[in-house]
């Protein structure tokens, strides 16, 4: 069975959205309310990240994931305050950045394609 996929998100009517989105699906789905830097994770782990959380170091935390040997894959959900535009890039391999507007249906892919990546 796959790991479940862990929604890091302070708001608690998008993290109930997301578990419910996700579970239609038949993907497993677990929110994670606390700093992102307490989450226990490995390679095999997907997290969906809200940029517009009020997480206490977020971005700091990111980059610790990202810099890690064993680095999980990340869906990024930027929203009206985020920095980013379409030019900015990640590393693409374990990062996806979902911009507004976001269509539930670009979540479930980005999930789907990232369940099946190694």
């Amino acid at each position: 069975m796959a790991a479940p996929v862990y929604i890091c998100s302070t708001d608690l009517a998008l993290s109930d959205s997301l578990v419910t989105l996700i579970g239609a699906h038949g993907i497993e789905a677990e929110p994670k309310r606390g700093r992102l830097s307490g989450i226990k994770c490995g390679e095999d782990q997907t997290i969906i990240i809200d940029l517009e959380s009020d997480a206490e170091n977020l971005y700091r935390d990111i980059d610790l994931l990202l810099n890690r040997a064993d680095s999980p894959r990340l869906i990024l959900l930027a929203g009206n305050r985020h920095g980013f535009d379409s030019t900015d890039s990640f590393d693409r391999g374990r990062v996806e950045l979902l911009l507004p507007p976001i269509d539930p249906r670009q979540i479930v892919a980005c999930l789907q394609k990232a369940l099946v990546s190694p």
